[in-house]
């Protein structure tokens, strides 16, 4: 079985709350973070569009010690819109099947924050090529 998560980016409202999660539950010091949620604005003009990314990164090791007690990882449970999901990475594949998805995260303007084991429902705006990163 090869572990995953899956994202709903038209969920998502960018409360922060998944890397919280993921800070406490492995005592992260300052600088440090195996989850990082970013922001990106699309469209031009008068018409912006926005969309939210919560990405695992280097270390996360899918919160195995919390798993056993809580069958889930801290990002998961926490998260209030329940935009992300955790578990094997195909079946979560094929249980998203016909929903917009961004296996392997191409939607994403940075090649840092792709993850082999990450799929991502996008949202319309996240196929223009007309995008300005946002710090949050």
């Amino acid at each position: 079985m090869k572990y995953g998560f899956y994202f709903d980016a038209e969920s998502c409202i960018a409360c922060h709350t998944c890397q919280v999660a993921c800070k406490n539950a492995h005592d992260l010091p300052v600088g440090t973070n195996y989850r990082t949620v970013r922001s990106f604005c699309t469209g031009e003009g008068f018409q912006p569009r926005w969309y939210n990314v919560s990405v695992s990164q280097q270390g996360c090791d899918f919160c195995a010690g919390v798993r056993n007690a809580f069958d889930e990882p801290a990002c998961v449970a926490a998260c209030p819109q329940r935009a992300l999901e955790f578990g094997d990475i195909d079946e979560l594949r094929a249980k998203h099947a016909g929903e917009p998805l961004a296996d392997g995260c191409p939607a994403v303007p940075h090649e840092t924050l792709a993850n082999p084991n990450f799929i991502m429902r996008v949202k319309d705006c996240m196929a223009d090529a007309d995008f300005d990163e946002m710090m949050v």
